[in-house]
Formats: C-alpha cells, sequence, structure tokens
C-alpha cells in the first residue's frame, strides 16, 4: 500500500473527473469544517437539562465527508491494487492498518454493551471518520501547502467571529451556521471572573471556548508550515498570525495556550538546526507576542493561573473529582468499558441525582477512553500505535522521527487536560489534521 495517488492508471477524462472533483470536495471540506452545523433528529435530557453527548445527529461537514469517502473508495478500487498476487502480503503498512479496522471494530461492538446503543454507534462512526480523514489526506490527494492553506482559510472567519465576540461581549445565535447565544450573565456560559468583573471567552464558530483554542493550535501549526515554505516572510504571514494569537488568547484556554508554546520553542529548535530564517522569524515573532499578549492580559490570566476566583475553583474541584468519579466507573466496567460515547450515561448512573451542568465527560482524553473502552479497547489503542511507529520507522529519517515525536508531545498537554479530541465530532477531525500536517512530507 503506497500513500501515493501518482500511479492511479484510468482513461483520461475519468481520472481528471473524479480526481478534480475529490481534490474540490477536499478542499471545501477543510474549509467548512470549522462550521458546527447539525441536523439533530434525536436529542437526550437529564430533567431539564439538555445533555449534549447525548444528542443524536448528522454534521454538515460530516455528510460532506462521506461523499469524499465514497468518492475515494472508488478512485482507489479503480487502481486495483488487490490482485491475487499481492492479496495476502504481509507489510508494515498493511498490519498497521489492520490495527485500525480491529480498533473501529470493536468500538462499534462496544455498542452492543453500552448504556446507549444509538450513541455508542454514533461515536464508533466518527472515530471511524478521524481514520479515514487521516488516510485520504495521507495518500497525497493534497500536498501539506494545500493541506495548511485551506486549514487556513477556513479559519479567517471563525478567527474575527471571536475577535468578535470578546470586544464586544456579544455572541448570536444562527441555527444555519451552528451557533448558538452564549449571555455573559448565564451560569452556563465560559467566562473568566475576577476584580475587573465578568469576561465572556471567544467561542469563535464552536460550542466552547476551549474547542475553539484547540482548533486554533491546529491552524497556528498550519500556519508556520505554510508560510515557512514561502521564500520571504511577508506582512500577510505576521498579520494572521498576530490575529490568530490575539483570538487564541482571547479563548483564555490554559492547555492550548501551553500546547502553543512547546509549538513556538519546537520551531524555533526546528530552524536553527536546518537554518531555515523564515520560520524562525515567524517563530521569533510568535515568541515575543505570546509573551506581550501573557503581561497585557496578566490580570486576566491572573485569574485563570492563580485560581483565585469562585468559579475557577469550582472548576478545578470538578476535574479533580472527575477523575475518582472516572476511576470509580471504570473499576465497575474494568475489561470492556461502558461503550463509546457512553461516559455521561454511566455517570448519570452513578449519580443519578447530580445537578444537569455537572455531568460533563473527565477531563482527560486516556482516562475517558480507558472508561468507555476498557483495558480490552486500551490494548488494541496500545497496539494500534505501536503498529503506527513501525510503519513509519521505515519511512521517516531520524530527524523527522524525532519531530513526529515532539509533536506528539504538544498534542498529549490537550489530550491530558481536556476532553474534546475525544467526546466531540469536531476534537476527533483535529486530530486527523494534527498528524496530517505533520506526516505528509511535500
Amino acid at each position: 500500500m503506497k500513500f501515493s495517488i501518482s500511479n492511479f492508471q484510468f482513461p483520461i477524462n475519468f481520472q481528471f473527473s473524479i480526481t478534480t472533483i475529490l481534490n474540490f470536495l477536499v478542499k471545501l471540506f477543510l474549509f467548512i469544517l470549522p462550521w458546527q452545523t447539525i441536523w439533530i433528529y434525536q436529542e437526550s435530557f437529564f430533567g431539564d437539562y439538555k445533555n449534549q453527548f447525548g444528542t443524536l445527529g448528522f454534521y454538515v461537514s460530516e455528510i460532506l465527508l462521506w461523499l469524499i469517502v465514497l468518492l475515494f473508495i472508488i478512485l482507489y478500487w479503480k487502481q486495483r491494487k488487490f490482485s491475487i498476487s499481492n492479496k495476502f502480503l504481509i507489510s508494515r503498512d498493511r498490519i498497521f492498518v489492520f490495527s485500525v479496522f480491529l480498533f473501529i471494530i470493536y468500538c462499534l461492538a462496544s455498542a452492543f454493551w453500552a448504556f446507549d446503543f444509538s450513541i455508542a454507534w454514533q461515536q464508533a462512526l466518527r472515530i471511524m471518520e478521524m481514520f479515514l480523514l487521516f488516510f485520504i489526506l495521507s495518500f497525497g490527494l493534497l500536498s501539506k501547502k494545500e493541506i495548511a492553506r485551506w486549514i487556513i482559510l477556513g479559519s479567517v472567519i471563525p478567527i474575527f467571529l471571536g475577535l468578535f465576540q470578546f470586544i464586544f461581549q456579544f455572541t448570536f445565535s444562527n441555527k444555519y451556521l451552528g451557533l448558538t447565544i452564549q449571555p455573559i450573565w448565564e451560569a452556563g456560559s465560559s467566562v473568566v471572573v475576577g476584580e475587573f468583573g465578568r469576561l465572556l471567552r471567544a467561542y469563535g464558530s464552536f460550542a466552547h471556548p476551549n474547542i475553539f483554542a484547540g482548533y486554533l493550535v491546529i491552524v497556528f501549526l498550519a500556519s508556520i508550515l505554510f508560510f515557512g515554505k514561502k521564500e520571504k516572510s511577508t506582512w500577510i504571514s505576521y498579520f494572521f498570525i498576530g490575529l490568530l494569537m490575539l483570538t487564541l488568547f482571547f479563548t483564555f484556554s490554559r492547555a492550548a495556550l501551553l500546547t502553543t508554546f512547546f509549538l513556538i520553542l519546537g520551531f524555533l529548535i526546528y530552524s536553527f538546526i536546518n537554518k531555515n530564517k523564515i520560520i524562525n522569524q515567524i517563530a521569533i515573532f510568535s515568541l515575543v507576542l505570546f509573551f506581550v499578549l501573557l503581561f497585557s492580559l496578566g490580570s486576566v490570566f491572573q485569574s485563570r493561573i492563580l485560581v483565585e476566583s469562585v468559579n475557577e475553583i469550582q472548576s478545578i474541584q470538578e476535574r479533580v473529582g472527575s477523575v475518582s468519579q472516572a476511576l470509580n466507573i471504570w473499576s465497575e466496567n474494568f475489561w470492556f468499558g461502558v461503550g463509546a460515547g457512553n461516559y455521561i450515561f454511566a455517570l448519570h448512573n452513578l449519580n443519578p441525582n447530580f445537578a444537569g451542568w455537572l455531568y460533563q465527560p473527565v477531563h482527560n482524553v486516556c482516562l475517558l477512553m480507558l472508561v468507555e473502552l476498557g483495558l480490552v479497547g486500551i490494548l488494541l489503542f496500545i497496539f494500534l500505535i505501536i503498529t503506527f511507529f513501525v510503519f513509519l520507522s521505515s519511512r521517516l529519517s531520524k530527524k523527522d522521527f524525532f519531530w513526529l515525536i515532539y509533536a506528539i508531545f504538544c498534542l498529549i498537554i490537550l489530550l491530558f487536560l481536556d476532553h474534546y479530541l475525544w467526546s466531540f465530532y469536531i476534537g476527533l477531525l483535529l486530530n486527523s489534521l494534527f498528524f496530517s500536517l505533520i506526516l505528509v512530507k511535500k
């Protein structure tokens, strides 16, 4: 199996039509991905409180993704790779694909012992979508520069929307754009509280500022990779990264900002070793801007970092308490877990008298996966990771392999401090974008 479409043998007209349409649809998908427009066909409630993790629906981008998958399968099948002579050949890439297939099958099977079959099935399908998007992007359909370009273009409107939300402390709802209103005075809205009063955090086009911040981390990675390939830095690159960093700070996401800081350091080291002046200049600019914004918003971040306000203290207490709750749930479902996407239902079963807003996933992806998939699921995932690294070991130089490890370290910060990279559709796909940006060579 080779990550390239350059060897496809089709009649010229057919090849042109399929590849062109597929290329366009992937670019469109990357552009509209930030918008959370969804068709909801079933909702879940705990009393009067809506359980957003029990919602069944299809995102517009999700429908587009399955169209892309269908066209990609047609394109791949026409290549006729699976001839009799190589059908049963064992190779590193096939073992990796097999491990992914095995993990997805297990996630789908978990629906049969889950509290809610439909939610588990939906989550398993979205996990499948995560891997499918990764494979599609990694097969060389788009170059790294093209992937980065369309991620950047898709982020422009959400960035300006996030700036608008913070500057004017106002949000609005629009069902066609997937936007919901977040009144600053309501308890459920994400705010920073201190001597300065209540400040609404930037949501962008997402359901929560932390998810918006995670998306902006991916955009930041794409920006440096894209602008770093230019012959010289331009005012556009600095202007865009400046707006991006400013918006990222307005989300006040501690995990995302910490991840961004380590990404900047990584690019600084990379630029010195490889003598890349453009990346070096952009990384230095980003680092200086990072500290300027950090000190400029010092009083606000003091509330977030020192955990002095009632909101922050309560938030930390809930996060710490959720760890023990997760371990309790896992101890009762040790081997097979509670089913993909079913953590909230298991938490409700454990504590049926909680206030509605307390039903949140544990803010640690690894622990959340352990509870939902059990020890068997985690072992399958570890097998998947091992086959992934074995597969890459023969294709990456030692230097590239080192940078992959460093990039994964940066991602682990988000994985250990929040849950959306596993619990939300958009979060799962952010993983695909991250690894595609790192691994696509050209």
